[in-house]
């Protein structure tokens, strides 16, 4: 499966949607959406982060949708670290929750996306609960 962020691509609709909402601040010098940017702003504003997920989850659903349709394989693995906070396990018939502990998970996050243990530690408090996501898995590892 295509990565979801390819619904931010340059020329995309719903990049233009963003720059429009956000400002030319949060475009790179090579087009792209500035994820580190945007997530400054959507980590310390949970209105703006509402509207962001107001604009991608849908356009993110439809792109899931169409290639969930597409594919050819018996199986298919959705990796999504939103899936249930945006109710998308509708679209699975099994759910896998691959847990680590809190600050395990911190650290790799911010060694991934080269941010603060800070910015880490907000964007985790605005997701679904460790234990609720658990409880929500039918397989957990």
């Amino acid at each position: 499966m295509l990565p979801p962020e390819k619904v931010v691509e340059p020329g995309k609709p719903a990049l233009k949607e963003i720059q429009d909402h956000f400002g030319s601040g949060i475009i790179t010098a090579e087009g792209k959406l500035d994820r580190n940017k945007i997530r400054e702003i959507i980590a310390t504003d949970a209105k703006e982060r509402k509207w962001l997920e107001s604009v991608l989850h849908p356009k993110k659903g439809e792109q899931i949708t169409k290639e969930i349709s597409e594919s050819t394989s018996v199986y298919t693995l959705f990796v999504a670290p939103l899936l249930l906070e945006t109710n998308s396990q509708e679209m699975c018939s099994r759910v896998v929750v691959v847990d680590v502990p809190k600050d395990v998970q911190i650290q790799r996050t911010a060694k991934r996306d080269k941010v603060s243990s800070n910015q880490v530690e907000q964007m985790v408090a605005a997701q679904m609960k460790r234990e609720k996501r658990l409880e929500k898995a039918d397989d957990s590892y």
